[in-house]
């Protein structure tokens, strides 16, 4: 599990996933968590009494998770997340054109989605 108890902070929010189509809730893993190597990932979110799949990013320099979670609508800020990695789905890749971009998420989404769907 790659965080027990992760909350969602607004101070730590940023637009450029939902600028994108692809709001996340983003997480700093506490210190002593020892992180997988950056990149994407397709997780498991759990949130009260449900869970959702999701596509996350893992970077280390910020130490940032940052996940979107498919099929949910709300708000997540101070909503205690647990996160589990199911499978490593490419590396970190410099994108530079926003378009670009939101084609290659949805592209992970979708993968992530065909594979791991219930």
């Amino acid at each position: 599990r790659l965080a027990e108890q992760g909350v969602p902070l607004p101070e730590l929010a940023s637009t450029y996933g939902r600028q994108l189509g692809f709001p996340t809730a983003n997480i700093v893993p506490g210190v002593n968590r020892l992180l997988p190597p950056a990149g994407v990932y397709a997780m498991r979110v759990h949130l009260k009494n449900q869970s959702y799949l999701g596509g996350g990013y893992i970077t280390h320099t910020p130490r940032l998770l940052e996940v979107h979670l498919l099929d949910f609508d709300g708000d997540l800020y101070g909503q205690p997340l647990a996160i589990d990695v199911l499978r490593f789905e490419r590396p970190a890749t410099p994108i530079a054109d926003f378009g670009e971009l939101r084609q290659r998420i949805q592209q992970d989404l979708t993968t992530i989605r065909n594979d791991f769907s219930e």
